[in-house]
């Protein structure tokens, strides 16, 4: 199995057996062989987007912003603001920008950190590296954990606040179904999302 992608400057030529022939091990391998080089592609096609943002080239095809030629292009509207921001962000944070280049970072970890930056610029520019650094090869709510207890350390106003707004968020909805079924969907905030989960 070979997979072959060619992106602006970036090399994501990856060659393995068909996956029929390997062993357990080497399945679980070649998988995360395959996710980095996925975070590589997702890396570049956001650079692309601070390029073709920073450029303007979207007006060629006479898109008033990038985000609406990215939503033109089929991208839901959610990922391309949050494209386009990650984009922006990435000009000001190398250490996240060369993980996320090198694949050691996903995009919804680039995010996170994106986000965290946003509540203390300068501290996050004095803290990024470690910050990257702790967060690569975690899982996702592991990560959360390491960037909220950040922001709590760099900005705990913020930390406050956040916990307000999620708080405020949270809503429950109940519906029954044509099939006579229950449905339940809603958000909850940390505290009452972990009573919850242990049930």
């Amino acid at each position: 199995m070979e997979a072959l992608v060619d992106a602006p400057g970036v090399d994501l030529t990856v060659r393995l057996p068909d996956p029929v022939w390997l062993s357990d091990r080497e399945r679980l391998e070649a998988w995360r062989e395959l996710r980095r080089v996925r975070n590589r592609l997702d890396a570049a096609l956001v650079r692309l987007v601070g390029m073709i943002d920073r450029d303007r080239s979207f007006e060629i095809e006479d898109a008033p912003t990038v985000t609406s030629w990215l939503v033109a292009e089929g991208e839901p509207a959610s990922k391309a603001g949050s494209t386009v921001t990650t984009a922006r962000a990435l000009e000001e944070m190398p250490a996240t920008a060369e993980a996320f280049t090198a694949g050691d970072l996903d995009f919804s970890r680039a995010r996170l950190l994106v986000a965290a930056r946003e509540t203390a610029p300068d501290v996050f520019a004095r803290d990024e590296e470690v910050l990257v650094d702790s967060i690569i090869g975690l899982r996702a709510a592991d990560c959360r954990r390491v960037v909220d207890y950040w922001t709590q350390a760099a900005v705990p106003e913020a930390a406050v606040a956040g916990e307000e707004r999620a708080h405020e968020r949270r809503c429950l909805f109940v519906s029954s179904t044509w099939a006579g079924m229950v449905r339940i969907d809603g958000l909850l905030d940390r505290e009452s999302g972990a009573v919850v989960g242990r049930v």
